[in-house]
């Protein structure tokens, strides 16, 4: 029965996750379709992805929306000529809403543009309920594109930091410790501080940022998400010394039983040899 109901928990997650990842797949397509649409001026298909019921709730006519599209563009062409738009970055928000006494769940997909030497942002909102654009608005604009130098620094400490976490799991396997399982969780699970670097807000520290597996993660979607998080491996480096410390033991617990056995022996050997009788008189005349 608890084997069942293991099995029945793990894979409602699993289909949960599913639904989840699949869905903010879908809102990172549209809000691509939607700048592409833009950037081609085809405004009529933008419109056909903004939730108009939304718009005429809030007394937004369609002219306005077209002529803020249209704007949009013009402000990009004219700041940034020919640009470049980057893969979308989702997230999910919710918020609840006590006149209608529901939660409402509104993802927001952030796309940033460049031509080279300065980007901007296109923020994009959808409504979870129509699955459509509630708003969109422009940020950030005409911000210097930044230096990517430091990302791929970081990229090479997380393999160093990986690498350190993976030697140190192979060295428990090794071992002969009777607390195996606990050192690896404590090597892949403490991860901690964490160093936090993004390439448009630069360095920052977490003193209570966990970072789990190999102590880092990085992501590369434009530049407002190009960012790595490197732990330090506090676990791994704490294992590393117990394993050390118990090694150390266990020679110093080997000389000994050598050095005891040696004393044995030695004892065993005087004891069970002949004495040598002393010298008789005549012996000692003659």
């Amino acid at each position: 029965m608890k084997k069942l109901l293991l099995v029945c928990t793990l894979l409602t997650l699993m289909l949960g996750g599913c639904k989840w990842v699949t869905t903010l797949f879908d809102y990172s397509a549209k809000a691509k379709d939607f700048t592409n649409s833009l950037n081609h001026n085809d405004y009529e298909h933008c419109l056909s992805l903004i939730d108009m019921d939304l718009m005429r709730e809030n007394n937004i006519p369609k002219d306005t929306l077209l002529a803020e599209l249209k704007l949009s563009n013009e402000l990009i062409s004219h700041n940034f000529g020919k640009v470049e738009y980057s893969s979308p970055s989702v997230e999910q928000k919710a918020s609840w809403s006590n006149k209608e006494g529901s939660n409402h769940s509104y993802p927001k997909a952030s796309i940033s543009f460049d031509n080279g030497k300065e980007y901007g942002i296109v923020d994009i909102t959808f409504d979870d309920s129509s699955k459509k654009i509630r708003y969109f608005q422009l940020r950030d604009f005409k911000r210097p594109v930044p230096d990517l130098t430091l990302f791929w620094v970081f990229m090479v400490l997380g393999i160093i930091n990986a690498g350190f976490i993976i030697y140190v799991v192979r060295k428990v396997k090794r071992s002969n410790s009777e607390t195996k399982k606990r050192k690896y969780a404590l090597a892949i699970l403490l991860n901690v501080p964490t160093l936090t670097f993004n390439a448009a807000s630069g360095l920052s520290l977490s003193l209570f940022q966990i970072q789990l597996l190999f102590g880092s993660s990085f992501a590369k979607i434009g530049y407002i998400n190009a960012s790595w998080d490197l732990a330090l491996p506090l676990g791994a480096i704490i294992v590393l010394y117990l394993l050390r410390r118990e090694k150390r033991r266990a020679e110093r617990a080997a000389e000994a039983a050598v050095e005891y056995t040696r004393e044995s022996f030695a004892q065993h050997t005087d004891h069970n040899s002949p004495t040598e009788a002393p010298p008789s008189a005549d012996e000692s005349i003659s």
